[in-house]
């Protein structure tokens, strides 16, 4: 005879039910919806903006001049006009609550923040758990009273920014991998800062050509500040950005191209040398250009070189 599933049970199926087809359902289910919001909320990826929200599939964007609600999944997209009386903030604030408010556990892998914090108007004691934070265009810290503690130390810590960018703080610092992104024409500010951090693993996209910063940070590594295993990326989508400063390390430090190789070795002191090559990837089905800078033990140097 069948009784029904019990609490434990409908907790288990609606944890690792898929994210669409759980929202849909706690929707027209009241049984469901009584409990929904008490159970752990597993989420791949959300990203956050004044006029819109993504979650993995799910986007709800507000449309400004028609003042217009766009839902869009897997399954379908439907466009709602809004009350008229509805301010935009306010709006936004139904939009947070419903998919977010009152829920006791929500674990991402990735959040992605592009607008201010004062733009926002998130659900009252919101607490996100991540692996993964990422930050366009404003200050990581006003978002940090919505991460739960127990996120730290992050996986990654990623932002985007034109211009110097506050990192003097433990979630940087602690994080195991950094990811910048900069258009920025003059990044030697920028890069200056960045080569102050105590952080082994940083990756640095921009698009600018901008050789001297580069080589300035280089120049700061044979001062022996950087300890072995420290690995700067520098990637840009256009090639020649890497091959300027390829051109002038060859010019710069011919004698200290390891022949037969790719790889510039460059000492520090008798137990470190700084390792240079320049790389292609696909990133994402995009080529993109990288020169890998490198701490390695001069042991390891010498055995890398037979």
């Amino acid at each position: 005879m069948f009784h029904g599933l019990t609490y434990p049970g409908i907790r288990c199926i609606i944890e690792n039910l898929d994210l669409s087809k759980r929202i849909l359902l706690a929707s027209r289910a009241p049984a469901i919806q009584r409990v929904d919001k008490s159970i752990p909320f597993h989420v791949k990826s959300v990203h956050i903006n004044e006029n819109y929200f993504f979650l993995n599939n799910i986007s709800v964007v507000y449309i400004p001049r028609t003042r217009e609600l766009l839902f869009e999944d897997t399954h379908k997209e439907i466009c709602r006009q809004v009350e008229p009386h509805l301010e935009k903030k306010k709006i936004l604030e139904k939009m947070f609550n419903y998919y977010l408010g009152g829920r006791k556990n929500i674990y991402l892998d990735h959040v992605l923040l592009d607008c201010p914090m004062s733009e926002l108007s998130l659900p009252p004691n919101l607490k996100l758990t991540i692996n993964k934070m990422e930050t366009r265009f404003c200050d990581f810290r006003d978002f940090l009273p919505i991460i739960n503690a127990r996120s730290f130390p992050l996986k990654e810590f990623t932002a985007r920014d034109n211009k110097s960018i506050f990192l003097d703080h433990p979630v940087v610092h602690s994080a195991e991998k950094l990811v910048f992104h900069t258009n920025a024409v003059n990044m030697a500010g920028i890069f200056h800062d960045i080569n102050k951090l105590p952080n082994k693993n940083i990756l640095i996209k921009f698009d600018s050509s901008d050789v001297i910063a580069i080589l300035n940070v280089i120049g700061n590594w044979l001062n022996g500040r950087k300890e072995v295993g420290t690995k700067y990326i520098f990637s840009s989508r256009f090639k020649t950005n890497i091959d300027e400063v390829l051109a002038e390390l060859q010019l710069l430090a011919e004698h200290f191209k390891v022949s037969g190789t790719p790889y510039f070795r460059i000492p520090i002191d008798a137990q470190s040398s700084i390792q240079i090559n320049g790389i292609e990837v696909n990133e994402d089905g995009v080529f993109v250009s990288q020169l890998v800078t490198e701490v390695v033990s001069t042991k390891k140097s010498l055995e890398g070189s037979k």
